[in-house]
């Protein structure tokens, strides 16, 4: 009895230990056995690429519908619709030539007339600095097409590759709940507001894909993809936190874990209509009283690096000698002093002229890291006198506030970086006919003007000169604080084979098709 008693003991001492090295793990539903699933963290708002700002099927469209060409895993331009492109720079004219077996999801074939509708239909939004490019675009016959251009430009078909091509025999509102392509995968059926479910397209040019169906689910928190791996329930999650990466170690023999640096740069946005914040040495004082490197080291536990602007680190159009914004707080303080703003000793707040210097931080409600970050931004603009109330948003609210009008005040969103082509510029800076740009509203009439010379600039060292000009400008004029580039930390179940590694980006959404699953042992 001793003997039995002190082997109990002895099982006691040792359970913590056995429990942090294997953590239990819940009971797990049988894996269907012809299904990948895919978790998302955005809402299924929309299913029409024209209403992409919003809508987490973002990252269901690569499977969905074609593109002109796709990136390889090298970073190369490959074919997908498109079998090849020439450029006669003479004629500054651009010929298209389409594979020639191409069907949609409903048998239709797909036509140069489609691909010219898709163009039209897409270059008002993702691709409007195209727009002023494009004199004619026509058909050749019915697999080849031509653009002229205005002005030489070699590198157009970069800036269009990423077209997704549409039916022009459907319209364009059918695709919000029942969308049509030419990918290797067809929408099948809606199953709720948080589960979409596709079926493979057996007639897909590049071959049928191996796995029968794909389930995409919305996670309304982030923090539920880490115990939905745990337990089985779901083969893909993107962006995972780094703490739970940690966690992963022990368990690493189950999954394939791929961390790369992200094009993304957290960024603080602000409303410079506001009128605490239109004063730039306002912008530049909140944007000195962040301590970026706490971030970077203690929220996301060294997985990111701090940013130097909004160029993206060690984008081929930047400069690599720019150093980040410091931390600066007594800085930050001289600035409000001379902005007016002094703080009250009653409340602890700066006040100018019956302000406080208050203002709602807007941030998506879906992300643990986001609340973090908000959360320790309060506490350092705190210490200035200025209060932050963090308010925590659906995503499409969260658009919606600040995407090309200004009704916010700040918000923690994303800006991309240039490293393929310079089109993110452009896309969120460039005010249109309405003269309000995307990030929030802001304007300047030199940016503007360095932007519309951006678009017509052929040579990529003319681009590259503009976009430090822009990148000097914006840093100038702070309607936003550059804060970090996280590295993105992304996670596929080992019963999912995949011929190349899988990243959270299109490319690697689309190689999906030719992922197979693993045999039970």
């Amino acid at each position: 009895m001793a003997r039995i008693l002190a082997l109990f003991i002895l099982f006691l001492a040792l359970l913590p230990l056995a429990c942090e090295r294997s953590p239990a793990l819940p009971v797990a539903d049988p894996p269907p056995a012809d299904t990948l699933r895919f978790d998302v963290f955005n809402a299924f708002h929309s299913l029409n690429p024209k209403e992409i700002e919003c809508t987490g099927a973002s990252w269901i469209f690569p499977l969905l519908f074609s593109t002109l060409a796709r990136i390889n895993p090298e970073g190369r331009l490959e074919p997908d619709l498109a079998r090849s492109w020439h450029y006669d720079r003479e004629n500054r004219t651009l010929r298209i030539d389409l594979r020639r077996h191409a069907k949609f999801h409903d048998g239709m074939p797909v036509t140069s007339g489609d691909v010219i509708f898709s163009i039209h239909r897409q270059i008002e939004g993702l691709f409007r600095d195209a727009k002023r490019a494009i004199l004619t675009i026509d058909p050749i016959s019915k697999h080849a097409l031509k653009i002229v251009l205005s002005h030489d430009d070699p590198g157009f078909f970069d800036l269009i590759h990423k077209t997704m091509i549409l039916p022009r025999h459907v319209s364009m509102a059918s695709h919000r709940d029942h969308p049509l392509g030419s990918g290797p995968y067809r929408f099948d059926e809606k199953l709720d507001d948080q589960n979409i479910r596709l079926s493979a397209f057996h007639d897909y040019y590049g071959g049928r894909p191996a796995i029968e169906h794909v389930l995409f689910t919305h996670v309304t928190d982030m923090e539920q993809t880490w115990t939905r791996l745990l337990a089985g329930k779901t083969d893909i999650a993107v962006r995972l936190a780094p703490d739970n990466l940690h966690r992963m170690k022990f368990i690493q023999q189950r999954f394939h874990i791929n961390q790369s640096p992200s094009w993304f740069c957290k960024t603080l946005l602000f409303n410079t209509a506001d009128p605490r914040l239109a004063d730039v040495r306002v912008r530049r004082a909140l944007s000195l009283g962040i301590d970026r490197d706490h971030m970077v080291e203690k929220i996301l536990m060294g997985y990111g690096r701090v940013a130097t602007g909004p160029l993206g680190l060690d984008s081929p159009y930047g400069r690599s000698d720019r150093p980040p914004r410091p931390y600066d707080p007594v800085k930050a303080r001289e600035l409000l002093n001379d902005a007016g703003w002094k703080k009250d000793t009653a409340t602890g707040i700066c006040q100018k002229d019956g302000l406080g210097l208050e203002f709602d931080l807007l941030y998506m409600q879906e992300s643990s890291i986001d609340e973090r970050v908000v959360r320790f931004i309060q506490l350092c603009l705190d210490e200035l006198g200025v209060r932050v109330r963090p308010v925590p948003v659906d995503y499409a609210t969260f658009r919606q506030s600040f995407y090309g009008n200004t009704a916010f005040q700040a918000v923690l969103t994303e800006t991309m970086g240039l490293y393929d082509s310079h089109t993110p510029l452009l896309i969120a800076w460039m005010p249109p006919e309405r003269g309000c740009s995307n990030m929030g509203g802001f304007t300047s009439p030199r940016i503007t003007e360095l932007l519309m010379a951006l678009e017509d600039a052929g040579a990529i060292q003319a681009q590259q000169a503009i976009c430090q000009a822009v990148e000097d400008r914006l840093l100038a004029l702070q309607p936003a604080a550059f804060l970090y580039q996280p590295t993105e930390i992304d996670v596929v179940s080992k019963r999912i084979y995949l011929p190349h590694a899988f990243a959270a980006d299109t490319g690697s959404v689309r190689r999906l098709y030719q992922a197979q699953i693993r045999p039970r042992r």
